[in-house]
């Protein structure tokens, strides 16, 4: 990242979700050593940690004629992206989410700090180490379901920029154009249904980070 970089939303999600499993992470271990602080304090480590992260990985939407389309690319294949990342803080973003961490959280400085010196690769690189979902890695048979009638009003959004290839096919002129124009309601369907066939997954995260909490509550 440089000065320069306009603010991500994800990015910033992502420290402040990197910054705040640590956090869970060593609380974990200090209790584990017995190292035990009085209720008050432990109420305020409650607060200001996050359970578990489940990021949900999408990768380029397959403009027409290809032979994935409707559905999704491989995130990590995707040009520019998918772990191709600055191995330097971005530091608008950084910056907003040490901020939020400051005000928001109520997080030592240390933390603070350590979010402000994140690089963009590190925060990838920390927060898809334990889990994610692929979105595109559904059966080959799977097929669009139909959309609300507030769902079809993204139809021609979601650009993200044209891709000069997919899946390992070069894309054609005509098919980066069609890119810009956003998302269809062929492919917008598809992603409802990829969506819909993790939900168990989601629920499988919900609980087992519940049942952690639960654990660890006296």
């Amino acid at each position: 990242g440089v000065a320069g970089d306009a603010e991500d939303n994800l990015l910033k999600e992502y420290i402040i979700a990197v910054s705040l499993l640590e956090r869970r992470q060593a609380a974990g271990a200090a209790a584990s050593r017995g190292s035990h602080g009085g209720q008050e304090e432990r109420a305020a480590e409650e607060e200001a940690a996050l359970e578990v992260a489940y990021p949900i990985l999408v990768g380029r939407p397959a403009p027409p004629d290809h032979p994935q389309y409707p559905g999704l690319g491989d995130f990590f294949l995707v040009q520019g992206g998918g772990g191709r990342y600055p191995d330097t803080p971005s530091p608008g973003s950084s910056s907003a989410a040490a901020e939020f961490l400051k005000l928001r959280a109520g997080v030592d400085e240390t933390t603070i700090e350590a979010a402000r010196q994140r690089s963009v690769a590190a925060t990838i690189r920390s927060l898809m180490a334990v889990q994610g979902c692929k979105l595109w890695d559904v059966p080959a048979d799977l097929r669009g379901v139909e959309l609300s009638k507030e769902q079809k009003n993204l139809v021609g959004k979601g650009f993200a920029g044209p891709p000069v290839e997919l899946g390992g096919v070069a894309l054609s002129a005509e098919q980066r154009v069609r890119c810009r124009a956003g998302l269809d309601e062929q492919q917008l369907r598809m992603i409802k249904a990829m969506v819909q066939f993790h939900v168990p997954s989601f629920h499988e995260i919900i609980d087992r980070a519940t049942v952690a909490r639960q654990q660890r509550l006296p």
